[in-house]
């Protein structure tokens, strides 16, 4: 608000003392150095509302993630409040032009999970060994970072734990499951001009 009121007062010197006004004033030097501050004032104040035009052009301002997805870190979040068994739930955010939730957003996930109050004690989030046992990695093909796994995962009980759950409460939190239980889920939206994940 500093700013706000300073560019307001420069604003205020600018108007009252405009070339307009100075004109009548005599050629002495206080004068001169008057018109110079003035000049020099104008110049100022024209760049920084070239700076403010700019700033309101810029999708800064704008609400960036479509509905029903929320701004989290400049991520798109939607974090289900029903359950769905991992496929379904991957068909689910794929219907949503999206995908379950991977590795670049997990701490921004838990977070707004967490600050949001979500009843989700777990989340489906997107990673799987289906393809080959043991061989996790993310959807895009990144492997899993080991520091992630919480304690005693993966692990492979009777060998149908193949899907990949984000336990929210829990660092590090990620754990393999049947992929058939259900759970909610997180989905990540990918803005225009956003990286592949």
């Amino acid at each position: 608000m500093k700013s706000a009121s300073s560019l307001a007062l420069a604003l205020a010197a600018v108007l009252i003392l405009s070339p307009a006004t100075t004109c009548a004033v005599t050629g002495n030097a206080a004068d001169d150095e008057l018109r110079d501050a003035v000049t020099r004032l104008q110049l100022v104040l024209a760049q920084q509302s070239e700076t403010l035009r700019s700033l309101l052009k810029t999708k800064f301002f704008e609400p960036r993630c479509p509905y029903p997805f929320s701004n989290v870190m400049d991520e798109c979040f939607f974090v289900s409040n029903f359950k769905l068994d991992w496929h379904e739930a991957r068909l689910h955010c794929l219907g949503m032009g999206a995908d379950l939730a991977m590795h670049t957003q997990l701490h921004a996930l838990k977070t707004f999970v967490i600050q949001e109050s979500f009843r989700a004690g777990s989340l489906w989030i997107g990673s799987t060994d289906e393809d080959i046992e043991g061989e996790w990695k993310w959807l895009d093909g990144e492997p899993i970072d080991e520091g992630l796994w919480a304690g005693g995962n993966p692990d492979s009980k009777k060998g149908n734990q193949h899907c990949l759950i984000m336990a929210v409460q829990q660092t590090p939190s990620l754990r393999n499951v049947a992929c058939s239980l259900p759970s909610y889920f997180a989905c990540h939206y990918k803005l225009e001009g956003e990286e592949t994940i």
